[in-house]
């Protein structure tokens, strides 16, 4: 074997060895050239088929006199056995899913929902109460209690049942299971609860915004002739919907498993009380390594790794897992109901109702269901079912204090860009009444004033003009610091103001901190609100930063003062690094070449330059300064 062979295994040897114990190298080295990343990650498969190979030619060499030959020999046997070393593997998997896979149970017809139903999940919803979780009413659940002749739903776990269980069709009671009903408003009692239903699959709509509707209408309900409560957990039953999630030996196996791992069975039926199999379908998958062997990544950042590639091998029947939640709507009404099936003018007629009442009723609180309906409530205007009297409850919406974080709803500026100052107005108000900088409805209202038709704040109203020259208001009033630049040129000396103001402020706090970063621990304190006054300012002057942003070439004036305030460090270091400020003094004036590119942007500096023409030539002040209609 020739000595260069032997340098190139040290060589790869070494560089794989070093990926495998140190994998973090990997990742430093796509973060910064992309190329040396790309060629680490590959060095342990290069060094599991070169040894192998240096094996093969070594000891073929012995018995055959040309070398040509013996690397011949080598080359087709490596590819051979590191191909035939899975097979075996493969062939267990395969026997282990084989073994696991259970009888579908399919019906033409739908399956009628009725009783006491029993939901078990291997991980369902669920809120934090004196140190224990319980769970909560869901949209499947709900979905569920809405169906005619269905009288309560219990959500419970299988988490704990093993893979015997999961085949008797045992079901125990979770600690945190909870039982559900409907029950007329009148009857409610200490008991009502609320759904949850912000984070829930969409199994029933077929589409995300059917699937508002269908919740607006049940949540309608709920603040009307209906409430949910929760009771004492139910132990019997009529039918159990279960999802269940249960590996066979030996379970999954590792990263570096070279055998098949045991066999994962999904499964979704509908069971009734007797036991008899109503619906049932069943994925089975389990993963051997594929065929040839190879070594790759996996994980995410914080469990980065390397381990075999694996192929994943399944019963026939499905390419892929189950969606419990698609299957029973499938399987019963729920795909079917009603509710869906009206007009966006219908939904928003009822919803119109009930959000005037709610609106004109103080004691109706703000996480009231109704509240939740505003969404399929602003999709429905959306869709064309807009009224003269819809201004006045989205208006009024936006004014009520009780709503704190769920109004915000993107289409709102673009369905009422005929009535723009009227939720300019109504936003104001609500600045006004609000006190608390850290108050959640913040956020969506500096939303609502970033997106508001372009030029409408060429002039201030009065109230306005109080909330910018009020300092704490000012930190509720950031989107209006960037909508400026609305009034071109004229805006100028009050945006370098605000960046001359509230920069040095900041600068002051980081000095501060840096004076402290080796004091003790007795003045953490002081650290901490030194961090929430850099975090303060820091929104003001990123609102300062857009609006300078949308001025572009109209603030040219600026830009001196600007780099006068770069260079003392009042303009935060961090802008340096912001690909859309530095377009911003481009556009200002700024000449390419004095502008470096940011160093967590790849790519070269002409590259990044051309970026910024580019981004000149086609200006979008919303995809570059973060406001105008959606």
């Amino acid at each position: 074997m020739n000595n260069w062979f032997l340098i190139y295994l040290l060589v790869v040897g070494s560089l794989a060895g070093l990926v495998l114990v140190a994998p973090a190298v990997v990742l430093i080295g796509y973060f910064l050239l992309i190329v040396p990343g790309a060629l680490l990650s590959i060095m342990p498969t290069v060094f599991l088929w070169s040894a192998p190979f240096a094996l093969f030619w070594f000891v073929s060499s012995r018995y055959l006199e040309k070398k040509a030959i013996a690397a011949l020999v080598a080359f087709v046997c490596v590819p051979i056995a590191l191909s035939l070393l899975p097979i075996a593997a493969q062939h267990q998997a395969n026997t282990a899913v084989k073994a696991q896979d259970r009888a579908d149970v399919i019906s033409g017809e739908k399956i009628e929902s009725r009783g006491h139903l029993r939901i078990d999940l291997p991980q369902y919803e669920y809120v934090h109460q004196r140190n224990s979780r319980l769970a909560v009413c869901s949209s499947l659940c709900l979905g569920l209690l809405f169906v005619p002749g269905v009288e309560s739903v219990t959500i419970n776990s299988a988490a704990m049942l093993s893979a015997q269980d999961h085949l008797s069709g045992l079901s125990m009671l979770d600690a945190g299971a909870r039982t559900f009903r409907l029950v007329p408003r009148a009857e409610c009692g200490d008991n009502e609860t609320q759904p949850v239903l912000r984070f829930s699959r969409n199994g029933f709509g077929k589409t995300l915004a059917d699937q508002d509707a269908i919740e607006a209408l049940w949540l309608q309900r709920l603040s009307s002739d209906l409430c949910l409560i929760s009771e004492a957990v139910r132990a019997k039953y009529d039918q159990l919907y279960r999802y269940g999630d249960y590996w066979s030996p030996p379970g999954e196996g590792g990263r570096w498993l070279l055998g098949a791992s045991g066999a994962k069975s999904r499964y979704v039926e509908i069971v009734a009380a007797s036991g008899e199999v109503l619906f049932r379908r069943t994925s089975i998958s389990a993963t051997a390594p594929g065929v040839p062997l190879v070594i790759w990544m996996k994980g995410g950042v914080s469990d980065f790794g390397f381990g075999w590639v694996r192929r994943t091998l399944r019963n026939a029947k499905y390419d892929d897992d189950l969606d419990f939640f698609d299957e029973i709507a499938d399987r019963t009404i729920l795909r079917d109901r009603t509710e869906q099936k009206r007009t966006p003018a219908e939904i928003a007629g009822t919803l119109r109702v009930s959000l005037m009442a709610a609106l004109s009723n103080s004691t109706v609180a703000g996480d009231a269901p109704i509240f939740d309906t505003i969404g399929a409530y602003v999709d429905a205007m959306a869709k064309g079912a807009r009224t003269d009297q819809d201004i006045e409850i989205v208006t009024a919406l936006i004014r009520d204090r009780r709503i704190v974080k769920r109004f915000y709803h993107y289409k709102i500026p673009s369905v009422f860009e005929d009535h723009s100052m009227a939720l300019r107005e109504a936003i104001a108000d609500r600045l006004y009444s609000t006190e608390d900088v850290s108050h959640p409805s913040v956020g969506w209202l500096v939303r609502y004033h970033m997106e508001l038709s372009p030029g409408i704040f060429a002039t201030l109203t009065d109230k306005e003009e109080w909330l910018l020259s009020d300092k704490p208001k000012r930190m509720l009033a950031r989107g209006l610091i960037s909508r400026l630049a609305d009034q071109g040129e004229k805006a100028v000396p009050r945006l370098l103001v605000l960046l001359e103001h509230h920069g040095r402020i900041r600068l002051g706090a980081t000095k501060e901190l840096e004076r402290l970063a080796d004091e003790s621990r007795f003045v953490s304190q002081r650290k901490t609100a030194l961090l929430d006054l850099v975090e303060e300012h820091d929104r003001i002057l990123d609102s300062v930063k857009s609006g300078f942003c949308g001025l572009g070439p109209e603030a040219r004036e600026a830009l001196s003062k600007i780099e006068a305030l770069t260079l003392e460090g009042v303009v935060p270091e961090h802008f340096a690094q912001d690909d859309h400020w530095l377009l911003t003094l481009y556009r200002m004036g700024k000449p390419l070449e004095s502008i470096r590119k940011p160093n967590n942007l790849s790519g070269t500096e002409g590259e990044f330059h051309s970026v910024l023409k580019a981004g000149d030539e086609r200006f979008d002040p919303k995809r570059w300064c973060g406001f105008g209609p959606q």
